[in-house]
């Protein structure tokens, strides 16, 4: 294990992104002299006193606009892609969007603390907040924000990075093929994580296989003697020298899931008991991969498994709250056909047998060719889950579940299909008004939140302590 795994013995990095480099890294060039370096900017809405201010450019924004704004609220340089009449120093670089990942890139390459990525198709960021939680018992560091998984949310992460700094939590994302290489080679891991493969973003690929690839990409990123975790069983062709780590029912950590208990998901992670607040039986999987990292950076297991029992769960993801007389289970966050059915695991066992239960799924998006097939798999876990114990109602959201809808009705099923959640307003909030439980989940698109009381809505979370 070399020194900068080990808590006692972490090397800090050194601040390097200064002007020229800044030039050198994105081919720009200065109006003005360049200032000193202490951090960056998007978003005219978060500028602090003396940070550069680079201005992206969308399909439906264009930040140069407000470069006056970022000046006004004391940035202390811009980057632009066309230089504005402002007296104030200017980078002027072809493209500001790839700029922002060259200067992420450049800045990285000067920090030595301990670098560590999380991808997957599902839990990327609990498995981050975990891992984080783990890491700062070992000293400061940064932790990716919400999912800032993308060529912007990564390179933004990389850019808060001190020498105050020891350690590095990022969260790796993509929708399409060739988007996670790119931002594996600029985070360049110490520790990188796979939680899963699975049909997230599945529309833009051939295959399951190829999903599997792209995501491998951020563990292939990784130099002799990087520390890879993945979880049993999924083929990994990875760089000679690449330590590797497996976690699941066996392997190098073995975790088992046990009952939720006094708003505790209890579970067992190489042995050592745990007791998380997060719902999910599959959230223990979660922080069994985080642990094979905090073991590897040095953490205790106690320390370890401490700190991720602290971590609560974030807004929409697999929350309780009181509405009216009715419990919802908020799980509307994200969703794929994958964490739709770990979401139904979970909710079996979160809901006394007795309680009369609601389901709410939102269809799947962004599956493609998969999506028909996807959903009517769906429908069949529904109805293996029902036969089991049964559900009051179903509300199922989304024209990609019409299929299976149809066919749940046939077999007498309390299934209701809607285009969209508008439809089913009414009769969800009359259900508000029972003494229910219900799982709502979906991806982001469909809008379940919305049905959801803006107010009158009380979190059950402080009983969760």
């Amino acid at each position: 294990m070399s020194p900068k795994h080990c808590v006692t013995g972490l090397r800090k990095g050194v601040d390097v992104l200064n002007g020229a480099l800044a030039a050198e890294a994105t081919g720009g060039s200065w109006i003005g002299d360049a200032p000193h370096f202490s951090s960056l900017s998007t978003d005219t809405r978060e500028i602090k006193s003396g940070q550069w201010f680079l201005a992206l450019k969308g399909e439906r924004f264009d930040a140069h606009d407000h470069v006056e704004q970022a000046i006004a609220l004391g940035s202390s340089a811009v980057v632009v892609s066309q230089a504005a009449q402002v007296a104030c120093p200017q980078l002027v670089v072809p493209d500001t969007r790839v700029a922002l990942g060259q200067l992420a890139a450049a800045h990285r390459a000067g920090w030595s603390g301990f670098s560590t990525a999380v991808t997957g198709s599902c839990g990327k960021t609990t498995s981050k907040r975990l891992l984080a939680a783990g890491l700062r018992r070992g000293g400061l560091g940064v932790e990716s924000a919400k999912s800032f998984n993308n060529d912007i949310g990564v390179p933004r992460t990389l850019l808060e990075l001190t020498q105050e700094h020891c350690w590095l939590a990022a969260e790796v994302g993509m929708s399409a093929p060739g988007e996670i290489a790119p931002l594996a080679r600029m985070v360049s891991p110490d520790a990188a994580i796979l939680t899963m493969v699975g049909q997230a973003h599945a529309g833009a690929f051939d295959s399951l296989d190829a999903v599997r690839e792209e995501k491998l990409e951020l563990l292939r990123a990784l130099e002799p003697g990087g520390f890879a975790v993945l979880p049993e069983g999924l083929p990994a062709d990875l760089p000679t020298g690449v330590r590797m780590v497996r976690f699941g029912s066996a392997g190098e950590v073995v975790w088992e899931a046990g009952p939720w208990n006094d708003h505790r998901r209890t579970g067992r992670i190489d042995g050592h008991r745990c007791r998380l607040r997060l719902a999910g039986r599959h959230d223990v999987g979660n922080a069994a991969a985080a642990y094979a990292v905090l073991r590897e950076f040095g953490i205790s297991a106690k320390d370890a498994i401490e700190a991720m029992e602290s971590v609560v769960p974030e807004a929409m993801r697999l929350t309780p709250r009181q509405c009216g007389r009715a419990v919802v289970w908020n799980d509307a966050y994200n969703a794929n056909p994958e964490s739709i059915r770990a979401a139904m695991v979970a909710f079996a066992d979160l809901v006394e047998p007795a309680k009369p239960k609601v389901l709410v799924l939102g269809e799947v998006l962004e599956l493609g060719h998969w999506s028909e097939h996807a959903h009517q798999e769906l429908g069949e876990s529904i109805a293996r889950s029902h036969a089991v114990d049964p559900f009051h109602e179903i509300f199922l959201v989304g024209d990609a579940f019409s299929l299976a809808a149809e066919r749940l009705q046939a077999d007498g099923f309390p299934v209701t299909h809607a285009k969209d959640a508008v439809s089913i307003q009414e009769r969800f909030q009359s259900l508000l008004t029972q003494p229910v439980v219900v799982l709502m989940k979906g991806s982001r698109g469909t809008g379940l939140e919305r049905l959801l009381p803006s107010a009158g809505e009380e979190p059950l979370l402080g009983s969760m302590g």
